[in-house]
């Protein structure tokens, strides 16, 4: 997926090496539902990372992102009768994602969609949870990680969780910035979660070649992946163009994939599948 691209700006996406399709949204449901809880943590990229899971699983491209059941009356009624007032168009389809007053009605977790607006989720009932936790700067403030912190079981749950990091472009995509983040999360998730350890001899050194990684399946099975930041667009600030323009964002996805493959994260690069797409400036 890292690995794909594009013949022509705003062609189709074509992995590469593997295989693409979509998912319907019953499939969805189905992988979710394999997890106790998907933990998304990162800045405003996977805000959009949830909110189209969100999409996904309402079968709403229109409003699946949003809040919409927090719309006034007079919008709900305009929305129900195919009526696009004002309000209701700046958060419409792609708007969800692009106008920043939107980001206000962003959902952030489906046990807010089951408790207000129920009958729009399409997995069967108290199957799926999915949620984000908005930590954008290192340090990381303490009453963020305690809110991490809290979401964790003590004793190992029946199904695994699954983590989703996002970081980067909020500290000029500085690595080692990056990785202190990084690491500081996954120390305290430990810290909590002893379950989450990983079983033995699955990362080890091998004899005679110092401090290089022998990767094997971790057996406890709790994943984790990190997503670097996708390319930037023509409309990216000039003032941005050194710290967070292409190049830097190539040599930060590398980096990063090197190194958060030593902490046994997987990782996938968004800088190719977003090369060569229609979209406002990259962030």
């Amino acid at each position: 997926m890292s690995g794909g691209g594009r013949i022509g700006f705003d062609a189709p996406y074509m992995p590469r090496g593997c295989d693409m399709r979509w998912f319907s949204t019953e499939e969805i449901c189905e992988i979710l539902s394999r997890f106790e809880n998907v933990i998304i943590i990162g800045d405003s990229m996977m805000r959009h990372v949830i909110g189209s899971i969100n999409v996904l699983i309402r079968k709403d491209l229109g409003y699946g992102a949003v809040t919409d059941w927090n719309f006034s009356p007079e919008e709900r009624f305009a929305l129900a009768a195919g009526i696009k007032l004002q309000g209701l168009r700046d958060c419409f389809c792609n708007y969800q994602f692009n106008v920043k007053a939107c980001s206000i009605q962003g959902i952030f977790k489906t046990a807010d969609v089951v408790k207000n607006d129920p009958d729009s989720v399409v997995c069967p009932p108290n199957t799926i949870e999915v949620m984000i936790e908005q930590m954008i700067k290192f340090p990381i403030p303490p009453e963020e990680l305690s809110r991490l912190h809290d979401l964790l079981p003590a004793t190992k749950p029946k199904r695994p969780y699954a983590f989703i990091f996002g970081h980067g472009l909020w500290n000029d995509l500085d690595l080692q910035a990056t990785l202190y983040w990084l690491d500081l999360i996954l120390d305290n998730i430990k810290e909590k979660a002893h379950w989450l350890a990983p079983s033995s001899g699955s990362q080890s050194a091998k004899a005679g070649e110092g401090k290089r990684y022998e990767r094997k399946r971790d057996k406890t099975f709790f994943p984790k992946l990190f997503l670097t930041p996708n390319a930037s667009g023509r409309e990216k600030p000039d003032e941005w163009l050194v710290s967070q323009g292409n190049k830097a964002l190539m040599i930060f996805e590398e980096s990063v994939g090197i190194e958060v493959e030593r902490r046994g994260v997987e990782h996938l690069g968004t800088w190719n599948m977003s090369a060569q797409s229609n979209k406002f400036d990259g962030v």
